[in-house]
């Protein structure tokens, strides 16, 4: 399921990130809206609220009167207006308005109270200890003499029902929910400071409950459609009020989140204001954190274009106390000693002079300090009193220190390797300092080389050699590239960049040694709570992760997700990636947080026996599928897991994905990283169909025992290009949607 919040779980899910079957040219979206606002509920076991309504008027307001929307494409629903039925109802006259196309901007407003139950034993997908959140309708009534109570809205409702639309309308889809989940201050809810949550009867949620109507809605997924096209945070952005064991309040008759984010909207034009800028600009609400989740942040509000990507920053601070110059980046977000930084105004990142030029010189886990490289000292430190952080940023223009890539050139007829033209090529080339790679070394051993590099025919052909996969019988050829300085660098680049990320580590790993990763294959469930439309995905069979490595028979038709489980005394906020093994440049997102701006986010995964499913359940994301390239019977990938103590971005997206709400470093401050190879072999009877002389036969002696290798000391790196199939799905170790345009992709 997805939108996975606390304050509310919201499962469908959209295509993914990628637009290009977005219009972009979309300049004033054609918004479609419904509106809910609850002051007046029927039931008396609650409070009544004072500034819900007024809230839905002035979303109301804002998009006819700042956006020119017309009337008939919003939906207003207040008070008794505001039923069960009549929400439900509202959520599928949208999925069936002809009137809106693939694409358009679709925006769900609630204002009201919130609840959540514990989740039913035996709905055990979503992982111990989580919840069923809700929003509670007008005619919500535990007890009735009259009539059959009236339950909440679950989230699994919620989430099927953006599924419908999802699938077919698109996945531009904006949920703004100014209501919380958390009954801790629902009681004594008076003067003029209100709650929007109650505490609800668990006993009239029931597993079926609401089997009937998604039974007749049918959300069937089209034969032609990727199966988990709309799964996940792929569907919609969902905007709250504050994070899961927050209160959501009203003063004087007005929603403290919905007055600032409608404030917000009316400051800064819609195509300039992403949504991953929400969290960054929007006015501090003091007591409430508000969250925004979805996979589609980079876009701008209500519309399908993409922002154009920004370089990675991060805020650059002078401390006239201990007078050194720090910036919030450290060994988490892969800086290194002697990392080199320009600076810039935040609002200008786009100048090509910077004001000044700094190196990293100590570096910790989540900041550095750093001397003055470029520019007088003194014009540099008045710039950085001038404009108080976060106005000045850094970002990074060269790596610092890394670990060796060694290249072994392979044997020729030379009587020396110094005569030899392509040892006299490589040399040449990382003498050249302009080319920054510092860290390529030539081997003398083919055995402890990384690669092997042959030129011929003025073609430069390289073999992967590196031990971490070939222990296990891969072995790959990457395409070859013209025997030119250009593309030999940057084919180095690209190797440079992944081993960096692939093998760096924090020096004290102790609290990645308390994570333990689960894989598992999935199967589905027909969930009486969905009915015969809405599977639901769940484990079966053992852990496929042993002693380190997790070894399969590939099959097409399987998928297999992914369960944490947090045994630290701390609280994380884990990134997961998977590293393809054949493509430098192939490496994908399977899980990180998201933004936070200057706001506290959620934690992902609590502490001391804490679990977060990836794949499946309350994750957020589609499950994965693997396949073989033809011709290939084994392909070698690599699973990194980053766990911070603190919201990283380990991919160093631009400053808003990181949190700015807690930047100075504390003396539990920690994070840890391990990697995991993922082996895919082709079913023995494949093989055996394909080469009939192997029935028989054993594996190859040369095939090394994958349960007795020792765990690979490596670890993968990030990608912030999330996948364009609902499905993320690997050809040979390589995501499918890199296949077709990664440079280095295998023959």
């Amino acid at each position: 399921m997805v939108i996975k919040r606390k304050n509310i779980l919201l499962e469908p899910a959209g295509r993914s990130s990628s637009t290009s079957a977005l219009p972009t040219n979309l300049s004033k979206p054609s918004v479609f809206a419904l509106i809910i606002g609850i002051n007046s509920y029927k039931s008396k076991e609650f409070s009544d609220l004072y500034g819900a309504v007024p809230d839905a008027r002035l979303f109301e307001d804002y998009l006819k009167t700042d956006l020119k929307v017309p009337s008939n494409q919003v939906c207003v629903l207040l008070d008794q207006a505001a039923s069960r039925k009549a929400i439900i109802e509202a959520f599928i006259a949208l999925k069936n308005d002809d009137r809106i196309k693939k694409g358009d901007p679709i925006l769900i407003f609630f204002a009201g109270h919130g609840g959540e139950l514990q989740l039913p034993e035996d709905w055990a997908s979503r992982g111990l200890g989580t919840i069923i959140q809700m929003l509670v309708p007008q005619d919500y009534c535990s007890k009735s003499l009259e009539s059959k109570p009236v339950p909440g809205i679950p989230d699994r409702t919620i989430a099927a029902l953006l599924q419908g639309i999802a699938e077919e309308k698109g996945d531009n889809i904006t949920l703004v929910f100014d209501c919380c989940h958390s009954a801790s201050g629902t009681r004594g809810n008076v003067g003029p400071e209100r709650v929007r949550s109650v505490v609800v009867n668990s006993a009239i949620h029931t597993e079926d409950l609401d089997q009937e109507i998604l039974d007749s809605m049918a959300f069937r997924i089209p034969n032609n459609a990727p199966r988990y096209l709309y799964y996940g945070l792929r569907s919609h952005i969902l905007i709250s009020a504050c994070g899961s064991d927050e209160t959501a309040r009203e003063r004087y008759g007005r929603g403290k989140f919905t007055t600032a984010f409608i404030k917000l909207l009316r400051t800064i034009p819609l195509d300039k204001l992403r949504y991953s800028d929400i969290l960054t600009y929007i006015d501090v609400i003091p007591g409430q954190n508000p969250q925004c989740e979805g996979i589609n942040q980079h876009r701008y509000l209500f519309d399908g274009k993409v922002a154009p990507p920004s370089p990675a920053s991060f805020i650059c601070r002078y401390d006239e106390m201990l007078g050194i110059i720090v910036i919030d980046a450290g060994a988490a977000h892969g800086v290194s000693k002697g990392t080199e930084f320009g600076i810039y105004h935040q609002r200008d990142l786009t100048s090509r002079l910077p004001l000044g030029t700094l190196t990293a010189d100590k570096v910790t886990s989540y900041s550095s300090v750093m001397t003055i490289s470029k520019l007088s000292q003194n014009s540099f430190l008045n710039a950085l009193r001038t404009h108080p952080s976060p106005e000045l940023v850094a970002v990074q223009t060269k790596a610092g220190q890394r670990e060796y890539i060694y290249v072994y050139i392979t044997p020729s007829n030379y009587l020396s390797p110094f005569e030899d033209p392509a040892y006299q090529f490589l040399v040449s080339l990382l003498q050249d300092d302009k080319r920054d790679l510092h860290n390529i070394a030539i081997a003398n051993d083919v055995d402890r080389a990384h690669l092997e590099l042959t030129i011929e025919n003025h073609e430069a052909i390289f073999h992967l050699r590196d031990k971490m996969a070939t222990q296990y019988g891969f072995t790959h050829r990457f395409r070859s590239v013209a025997a030119s300085v250009d593309e030999v660098a940057r084919f180095l680049t690209a190797a440079s960049k992944h081993y960096w990320d692939l093998c760096r580590a924090s020096h004290v790993n102790e609290v990645a040694s308390h994570v333990q990763l689960s894989f598992y294959r999935l199967q589905e469930s027909q969930c009486s709570f969905f009915g015969a439309e809405q599977p639901e995905m769940f484990p079966v069979g053992g852990d496929l992760c042993r002693n380190g490595v997790i070894d399969f028979s590939v099959d097409e038709d399987r998928v297999y997700g992914i369960k944490l489980t947090n045994n630290s005394p701390h609280d994380l906020y884990p990134s997961l990636f998977y590293f393809d093994g054949t493509d430098f440049n192939g490496r994908v997102t399977y899980y990180k947080p998201h933004s936070s701006g200057q706001y506290v986010l959620d934690v992902p995964l609590k502490k001391d026996g804490g679990t977060l499913t990836i794949g499946y359940g309350s994750g957020g994301v589609p499950p994965f599928a693997y396949s073989l390239q033809d011709g290939r019977d084994i392909a070698v990938g690599f699973l990194k897991l980053f766990v911070f103590t603190k919201p990283v971005d380990p991919s160093t997206s631009p400053a808003s994905y990181l949190s700015t709400a807690n930047l100075r470093e504390t003396a539990t401050d920690t994070w840890g990283a391990t990697v995991i190879p993922i082996v895919q072999r082709r079913p023995k009877r494949e093989r055996l169909h394909r080469n009939p002389q192997l029935v028989g036969q054993m594996l190859p002696p040369s095939l090394p025992n994958v349960n007795t290798h020792a765990r690979a000391q490596a670890l993968t790196r990030a990608s912030s290009m999330p996948s364009q199939f609902g499905a993320i799905s690997w050809s040979g170790g390589e995501p499918r949607q890199y296949r077709q345009t990664g440079q280095f992709n295998a023959t």
